[in-house]
Formats: structure tokens, C-alpha cells, sequence
């Protein structure tokens, strides 16, 4: 059944239970719904929600769904028989990715293709990460030199237009990797909420700023780390990790578990967040349709 972006709040709380059982698989999904941000979908059986899935404005998929949902081959079949019907709709044809857990992406995935024959263009695998609730606690590392007297603080609107380079650097590297055209007014649009959120952290030297990092999504029980980047030129001088040190120390404080993702080809990343206390406990895959 679909769900309106406002739905009653009987439903509202039964989906806000279902997905923060699942909360760390699915942080992004649940922040979307709690901002009213999506339409969302629920897998439902015997009147038990069994599985959710949001499809926004932008066409894309957010999901999680229940060990059951994943194994048991008729909510396969239920989800053919629905992207049959929603692929008719015109909002179909802005789909641009499957994101989230990868048991989930691959039955979407599969349920598309059985029902349009629509595959993606690429595809990126990831590890999701958790920090470890036996993770150290921080004798937070200096900043090495040359760089002794840098700065790590919050970022607020006021340095949206000095944070857009290095924004823009982030993207053309690590999240568009050659296979997307860079899109301004995007960029723009979720720089700006995340700095409308508090959710930016960044690294200044000289006035400069030369790294960053933020939280792109924040549940109720947990947040999720996303968009950490340094300059190249500043790099290997321990700034990455000042800046998610910075955020884990905040987030523990508040009584916040944190995950994130990192590339399964990106090794530095991988390396940088286990020396932060992080651990995988999962895969993560983001499906692309389209390339804008």
C-alpha cells in the first residue's frame, strides 16, 4: 500500500517502529519519512508491516525490509506485480537509483527488471560500518604538522558560498567518479540542508577551508556520517580523521550509535574509519538508472 507523505499517525508511528528495529540499515529512509520528505510504500501481510520503501521526487528508491521479506520469494513476486503498474505512472521515468541495504537493492533491483526490463547503467558495493560500543574512548589524535593550528568547528550558512569548491571537489571525486555530469543546482540544494540542519563539520587553515565532513542523515537512535573529504594538497595529515572524531564525540555525547558506508575499492577510507572504532556489519549497493 502506499503511504501519503503525511500519513495518520497510527500509521505514521507503526512505520516508525518497523524501521527503527532496522534503524541502522536504514537511517536515510527513516529521517526522509520523519521530514515528511517521500512518499513511501509498505509491504504488508496479515496487517504486519514487513517492508518499506520510499520513491521521491528525484526518482530515487530509499528501502529496508524485514529478514522475512528478503527470503521468502512471493514479496518478489508482490513487488513485480507492483512496479508493473507503477512503471506507467510518468514519476517513473525520473528513477535514478536503488540506495541502501544490499539483500534489498538486489530484490528491487530484480523486481524492476521482471517487471520493465529495465537494468541499471552501474552500480557501486559498499561496507556499512557501525561504531563498535567497545570502541576506545577518544584520546582524540592532534591535526600532525605543518598544520598544527587548524581549526575544526560546525559550519553554518554563513560559509555556504566559501563551502561550495570543496563541495563540488567531493562530489566530482567520490560520489560522481566519472560516470554523472556534475549538477549545480542539486549541489546547491543539499549543501544547503545539510547546513540548514547543523550537519556540517569542516577543517580551516588560514582561513581556508580544506576538509569536511557531515552527517547526511540522523534517525532516532542513530546517524549516519556521509561526505567526508579533504583537499588534496592537505592530505595525510591525519585531517579526515579529526573531522569524524569531532562528530563521533558530539553524536556519543548525545547518546547517538553512528554508521556509515566507504567503497569496498576505496582502502584508505576503509583503513580510516576502523582506526575511528568503526566495524562492518553489512553491505551496502547503490543501483544508478540514469546518469543526470
Amino acid at each position: 500500500m502506499q503511504a501519503p507523505k503525511n500519513p495518520s499517525d497510527e500509521l505514521f508511528a507503526r512505520t516508525k517502529d518497523f524501521l527503527r528495529i532496522h534503524e541502522k540499515k536504514c537511517v536515510s529512509l527513516l529521517d526522509r519519512i520523519l521530514h515528511h520528505e517521500v512518499r513511501s510504500f509498505l509491504v504488508l501481510d496479515g496487517g504486519k508491516i514487513k517492508a518499506v520503501f520510499s520513491y521521491s521526487d528525484g526518482g530515487q528508491i530509499l528501502h529496508c525490509f524485514s529478514d522475512i521479506a528478503l527470503n521468502h520469494y512471493p514479496y518478489s513476486l508482490l513487488l513485480t506485480d507492483f512496479f508493473s503498474h507503477f512503471s506507467a505512472l510518468p514519476e517513473f521515468e525520473k528513477l535514478f537509483s536503488i540506495i541502501g541495504e544490499e539483500s534489498g537493492t538486489n530484490l528491487l533491483q530484480g523486481a524492476i527488471f521482471s517487471a520493465t526490463g529495465q537494468e541499471p547503467l552501474f552500480q557501486e558495493e559498499s561496507y556499512f560500518f557501525e561504531l563498535s560500543d567497545f570502541a576506545r574512548e577518544f584520546q582524540f589524535a592532534p591535526i600532525s604538522k605543518p598544520y598544527p593550528t587548524m581549526r575544526i568547528e560546525r559550519a553554518g550558512m554563513e560559509l555556504f558560498d566559501a563551502l561550495k569548491p570543496i563541495q563540488r571537489a567531493y562530489e566530482e571525486e567520490e560520489v560522481l567518479g566519472g560516470e554523472h555530469t556534475f549538477n549545480p543546482a542539486v549541489s546547491n540544494f543539499l549543501l544547503k540542508k545539510a547546513l540548514m540542519a547543523n550537519a556540517v563539520f569542516i577543517a580551516r587553515e588560514n582561513g581556508s577551508i580544506v576538509g569536511k565532513a557531515a552527517l547526511n542523515a540522523q534517525g532516532e537512535n542513530y546517524v549516519q556520517i556521509g561526505g567526508v573529504f579533504t583537499a588534496p594538497d592537505f592530505r595525510r595529515h591525519g585531517i579526515a580523521r579529526a573531522l569524524v572524531e569531532k562528530i563521533i564525540a558530539e553524536k556519543k555525547a548525545q547518546g547517538k550509535k553512528i554508521v556509515l558506508f566507504a567503497k569496498k575499492k576505496n582502502l584508505p577510507a576503509q583503513k580510516l574509519y576502523e582506526t575511528c572504532g568503526f566495524e562492518k556489519f553489512g553491505n551496502f549497493k547503490i543501483c544508478y538508472y540514469r546518469k543526470d
